[in-house]
């Protein structure tokens, strides 16, 4: 009798304003959303430390232009072609709450990347249960 062994799913599905969406989750996407995720904390470190009181009508446009393009690749490289148009439609078209769907999607991976790392971690100092 064969030994059945389990195989993860590469994906997680994710739920967003009643539409689910395929996050997929192949070694080589966590290579890229890793990109993206250091790129996207950066810009919105950046962003955050902006004070846009002092900043002209265009300095303005500029930085809201400039966080919709990254917010745009993010979520189209997380949830695929097309989807930035469908999510920001649903958010009432507000980065404020796009922003926070972006961190909540960075969480699902980290989530996935920490529980196999936990359990790489019990195998190697002998402390996974069977």
């Amino acid at each position: 009798m064969a030994i059945k062994i389990n195989v993860q799913k590469a994906y997680e599905e994710v739920e967003i304003a009643d539409k689910v969406y395929v996050m997929d989750l192949n070694d080589e996407k966590l290579r890229e959303y890793d990109k993206v995720f250091r790129k996207f904390r950066k810009e919105s470190l950046k962003m955050s430390e902006r004070d846009y009181s002092k900043m002209t009508d265009k300095e303005q446009k500029a930085a809201e232009k400039e966080n919709y393009e990254i917010m745009f690749s993010v979520v189209e490289l997380l949830l695929g072609e097309g989807s930035f148009d469908k999510v920001y439609a649903d958010t009432g078209k507000s980065l404020l709450v796009m922003a926070d769907i972006i961190m909540q999607l960075m969480e699902v991976v980290g989530k996935r990347m920490q529980a196999f790392k936990k359990r790489e971690k019990a195998y190697y100092t002998g402390k996974l249960t069977l």
